[in-house]
């Protein structure tokens, strides 16, 4: 059956249908012609699109093998250098040979090759390299996708300058920053505007950089730094997919002075447009040496994994992890507006247990000799950290020091003029196992000579000082003394610090004070200070190591000084104090055991008495005095005991640490039954204690031969006005006699001379 008779048996159709639909042989004469058309013309362009494609695979094939042996790269060197010099004023010197490879790949392979350095400048060359290989993927292009082979660089040297003037030996290649704006504008519009530049996919098979050296020689900073060798990997690069990066290198630096190795390991991940990356397992390690670094060595690794995005300006780490010095940070940190000013960051800080004495050898510091040598052994950390630009801030802080537990909060802002900020809180600490140890080996402190100029308050950086923080601690030990509760508020603005609240419990009693120092001008310093309820005793044997002193202590204190240093202030210091010492003892000084061996040495009689306590009780022992440039003024020191009174007058030179006092005793009770014979030809009598000498060494002088050389006068003045009694006394009996003896002959004149009168008028 032929097509024809097909098709119309295809189409058969009744007489009544005919009928209905028209006339069907022409309709059916026409379909028939044009199946036969399109059968025709189909096999014509199908053997047509074969042909081409067999035409292009040969085509190919023939340029891949014919063009390598027709076309030598070799014979365009000189124009390859001629144009490189004419673009750039450079000289390109191809010293090994090109190689070209057509299919499957474009490729071309560059021997050792330098590029001149500019004019004035002392290095051979800028550049140069020993190998270069490169090459894309021919038949990937007709599909508007690059696919580049692994791009290799062996032996790249790198050379950069700057003068002393600060120009560089890569300024002449930089387009102005204007034309390559506009340029960078004009290829964008160009890109956009031609669809089919338009690439759509990018891969680049890896990079391989060995054995390149990169320096850099800054004359106008006298430093130099070298990168030496340096060599990097990286796997297949495609836009969205992970890049496995691979670099080393070896780093000399001037300024500073640090050699050592450097190596950085991860994978990357970016987008696109590379404004957003994704680091994951992203491992540097530093391992360096210099004299500039702490120690002379820094031996660190970072791990990390974070997302980086450009466009939204956020980072966030989802592992930060660094061990250096003995030390291992871990934690996370996010942030903001990186790449603003307004950029901040949080994040969560952990330092695991480590050796702060190890740390400070690391840092190359003296470990300070401590009087407990298991100190500085254990320290830790943890905070939650807020940063910007110009603000630190840690809260939830916990960190614990050997023994001691701390926690609270620090914040500092504006850096060049730092506000700092302070909430901490501590359990306990003792503070002497820190301090140096204290021993007969110990050398002295050296003598400073007496006109040696005392040296000024900071008063400039104490000016500067913007604080407001509170301390609290639980109890403390400090230069062996004791105390617990301790709250202190401080506060430093305009040139104003003042330490209030101040107070603590201590020794069973408590302590409040207020001190200030005012540096707006000449500094003035100002105490305020009161102790309640204190017993002395254990204080003083806690601060000197010795048993001078017991009672329960009401103290005040309100002082005022001025001056450029410490010194200064010392000699200018003025005000008022008072104390009662309530049911106590003076130690080291028996007054009564005093008194007794004086009178006996005096009179040259054994004392006859048993080893006494060396200690004078009283019930009550107070004063009050003024100080007037560092010089304590009292004349109303009183002890009462139920045998003594004791009265003090004198000064006490701070400025000089010296003593000059007068102390007077009365005995005023019976010393019989008290471990000596009754001296009560004593009572009453005033007795004088010298006390002088300095701070360290006072010296007691029981003056009891003006004691008795007074009693001595008195009793001499009191004799002589018994005898001068008695003397007038008998001249007021004579005087008397004879003033009646007088009168009696007065009388008996009168008598007689009356009676002769009478007898003559008769």
């Amino acid at each position: 059956m032929t097509a024809e008779s097909r098709v119309w048996s295809n189409g058969r159709t009744s007489a009544s249908q005919a009928d209905d639909v028209g006339s069907i042989p022409i309709t059916r004469s026409i379909f028939h012609k044009l199946l036969i058309l399109g059968n025709l013309y189909m096999g014509k362009i199908l053997r047509i699109l074969l042909s081409v494609i067999v035409g292009l695979v040969v085509f190919v094939v023939i340029a891949a093998v014919v063009l390598p042996l027709v076309i030598d790269p070799n014979d365009y060197k000189d124009d390859i250098t001629k144009l490189v010099e004419k673009k750039t004023g450079r000289i390109l010197s191809i010293n090994g040979d090109l190689g070209l490879s057509v299919f499957p790949w474009l490729a071309i392979d560059i021997g050792p090759t330098t590029l001149s350095n500019a004019e004035g400048f002392p290095a051979e060359y800028m550049a140069a390299v020993d190998e270069v290989h490169a090459r894309v993927k021919i038949l990937p292009l007709l599909r508007k996708e690059v696919e580049i082979g692994k791009i290799v660089l062996a032996g790249l040297k790198l050379n950069l300058e700057t003068d002393k003037q600060g120009k560089t030996n890569w300024q002449d290649l930089q387009q102005p920053a204007e034309a390559e704006a506009e340029q960078a504008a004009e290829t964008d519009t160009d890109i956009k505007n031609d669809e089919s530049f338009a690439l759509s996919t990018l891969k680049v098979d890896g990079i391989e950089i060995t054995n390149a050296q990169v320096s850099w020689d800054d004359q106008s900073t006298s430093a130099r730094y070298t990168l030496s060798p340096f060599s990097l990997k990286t796997s297949a690069i495609i836009p969205g997919q992970p890049v496995t990066l691979d670099m080393d290198l070896k780093l000399q630096s001037s300024e500073p002075a640090i050699a050592g190795d450097v190596s950085f390991d991860g994978v990357v991940q970016t987008n696109d447009s590379f404004s957003s990356f994704i680091l994951n397992d992203i491992v540097l390690a530093l391992n360096l040496t210099g004299d500039t670094l702490p120690g002379g060595k820094l031996k660190s690794t970072l791990k990390t994994s974070a997302d980086i995005d450009l466009d939204a300006q956020t980072l966030s780490t989802r592992l930060l992890d660094l061990t250096a010095m003995n030390m291992h940070i871990s934690g996370n940190l996010s942030g903001q507006s990186i790449m603003s000013e307004n950029r901040s960051f949080s994040g969560d800080i952990k330092v695991d247990r480590f050796s702060p004495s190890d740390l400070m050898r690391a840092l190359g510091q003296v470990v300070p000799v401590t009087s407990d040598n298991t100190v500085l052994s254990n320290a830790d950390l943890k905070t939650h950290l807020e940063a910007t630009g110009n603000k630190l801030a840690l809260s939830g802080l916990s960190m614990h020091l050997d023994d001691t537990t701390l926690d609270g909060s620090f914040g500092i802002s504006n850096f060049a003029k730092p506000a700092i900020r302070f909430d901490i809180n501590l359990d306990k600490i003792d503070a002497d196992r820190y301090l140096a140890p204290v021993s007969a080996e110990t050398a002295p402190e050296p003598e400073v000579p007496a006109d040696a100029p005392a040296t000024d308050l900071p008063v400039e950086m104490l000016r500067g000082l913007n604080i407001d923080g509170g301390l609290k601690i639980g109890s403390l030990k400090a230069y062996k003394l004791r105390s617990k509760d301790i709250v202190i508020k401080l506060v430093a603005k305009n040139g104003k610090i003042q330490v209030h609240p101040a107070s603590a419990k201590m020794y069973d009693g408590s302590y409040s004070g207020n001190i200030q120092l005012d540096v707006r001008s000449t500094p003035k310093l100002s105490i305020d200070e009161k102790l309640s309820g204190l017993q002395v005793g254990g204080l003083l044997m806690d601060m000197t190591g010795k048993d001078v002193l017991t009672g329960n202590t009401e103290a005040q204190i309100k002082l005022t000084g001025h001056g450029k240093n410490v010194a200064g202030i010392k000699k200018t210091l003025s005000g008022n104090m008072g104390f009662t010492f309530n049911d106590g003892a003076i130690k080291g000084i028996n007054v009564i055991s005093m008194i007794r061996q004086a009178k006996a040495a005096i009179k040259g009689k054994d004392p006859a008495e048993k080893k006494a306590v060396d200690q004078t009780d009283f019930s009550v022992l107070s004063a009050t005095a003024t100080m007037t440039n560092g010089v304590i003024k009292n004349n109303d020191l009183s002890v009462k005991s139920p045998l003594l009174r004791i009265a003090g007058d004198g000064e006490v030179d701070l400025n000089s640490e010296s003593i000059d006092y007068l102390l007077t005793t009365t005995i005023v009770g019976s010393l019989e039954g008290k471990g000596g014979r009754d001296m009560s030809d004593l009572k009453g009598l005033p007795i004088p204690i010298e006390v002088s000498g300095t701070f360290a060494e006072p010296k007691y002088k029981l003056r009891l031969d003006k004691a008795f050389e007074q009693a001595a006068g008195d009793e001499l003045r009191k004799k002589a006005d018994e005898e001068k009694a008695k003397l007038q006394k008998k001249l007021d009996k004579k005087k008397e006699k004879l003033e009646q003896k007088a009168d009696e002959k007065k009388q008996e004149l009168e008598d007689k001379l009356n009676k002769k009168l009478k007898g003559l008028f008769q």
